[in-house]
């Protein structure tokens, strides 16, 4: 039996009378690459939202990493790391303090790759997240996504503010 990253099988999702996934089967193998591409309202979102658990679907099977996603989801969202469109950060702490934080969520952190992609992205993770712009909130938001060095990672717009 092959494995698959990601395996969705006539996934649907309706929001009240609205559409926003109709029968989709969906078949990645480790090592490829995807992008969704669509308008607003395609529905992109609500198929990273439900490979995570966050948005239960209306029908179909969705597994991630060979585990179904809504019996597996926190293990799911150990191994995985997720860019979201918008992520808000606490006031008052620094990128270090947000991501031990995250990483107490996560379970783990690579201090290592942390300080590999802050000073790649020339990103000082002393500095309080009030003084953040558009560009700091991404740089940290794309660091967290990988600071697990994780077997897969969901990127909701990213390169959104870039």
């Amino acid at each position: 039996m092959r494995y698959f990253v990601i395996r969705t099988e006539n996934l649907s999702k309706d929001f009240h009378r609205k559409r926003a996934l109709a029968n989709l089967t969906l078949e990645v193998e480790p090592g490829e690459v995807y992008g969704v591409l669509g308008p607003r309202g395609a529905g992109k979102t609500t198929l990273l939202h439900i490979l995570l658990n966050i948005v239960r679907p209306s029908s179909g099977n969705v597994n991630v990493l060979g585990m179904d996603s809504q019996r597996q989801s926190l293990e799911i969202r150990r191994q995985v790391g997720y860019l979201p469109q918008v992520l808000e950060f606490p006031a008052g702490a620094n990128g270090e303090q947000i991501l031990t934080r995250l990483g107490k969520l996560r379970g783990k952190i690579d201090w290592d790759e942390v300080r590999s992609l802050a000073a790649r992205f020339n990103f000082d993770l002393t500095k309080p997240s009030h003084t953040y712009n558009a560009l700091d909130e991404r740089k940290l938001a794309i660091i967290q996504a990988f600071m697990h060095r994780p077997d897969l990672v969901l990127m909701d717009e990213p390169s959104k503010g870039l």
